[in-house]
């Protein structure tokens, strides 16, 4: 599901407002109208979290560079296509709006290298290390993962590429769990 930003920074002002130490505080009818199902301030905080757990799709589509199967699974490939720059970090931080020593965040692919990804702007994004359920480490398990299965041949490449573009925490849901 996917909230635009402004509706984000209201309903963030809204939890804001009522503080999670209010969990039955009602949300107002618009509020909920932009959330769905939402009722509750800490039902908004969860919509709120869920939606930072992935990467703006329009600074962030994601991008491939190798569907072969054979060159993604040979030894070393991520480390030979890792080349990010400090000044595309830099750009992709600034894109996003967070400052760029923030230790809470680390620049990650959204199709990792390890799966054919491209080490480019379109294919990173700030990824938090702190929500939880959701964040970069959880990520870098179900990459693992995926490239353990892709290179067994009981994967498609494509396939785990487009799943974890999509939505990498259905992905984690589907071969991890919960």
């Amino acid at each position: 599901m996917r909230v635009p930003y402004f509706s984000l920074l209201a309903l963030f002002g809204l939890y804001v407002l009522w503080g999670p130490g209010m969990p039955d505080a009602k949300v107002p009818e618009l509020a909920k109208s932009m959330m769905g199902t939402a009722s509750t301030v800490s039902d908004v905080a969860s919509v709120v979290s869920e939606a930072a757990n992935l990467p703006d799709p329009h600074l962030t589509p994601g991008a491939v560079l190798s569907v072969d199967v054979t060159k993604v699974c040979a030894p070393g490939f991520a480390k030979a296509v890792r080349h990010t720059s400090h000044a595309l970090r830099l750009a992709v931080y600034a894109a996003y709006h967070i400052a760029p020593d923030s230790s809470q965040y680390e620049i990650d692919h959204l199709i990792p290298l390890e799966l054919g990804g491209a080490d480019v702007a379109a294919n990173l994004w700030p990824e938090s290390y702190d929500l939880k359920g959701g964040n970069a480490r959880a990520k870098d398990h179900l990459e693992n993962v995926l490239h353990r299965e892709v290179c067994a041949g009981r994967l498609p490449l494509r396939e785990a590429q487009a799943e974890i573009a999509k939505d990498w925490r259905a992905a984690y849901r589907k071969y991890i769990g919960q």
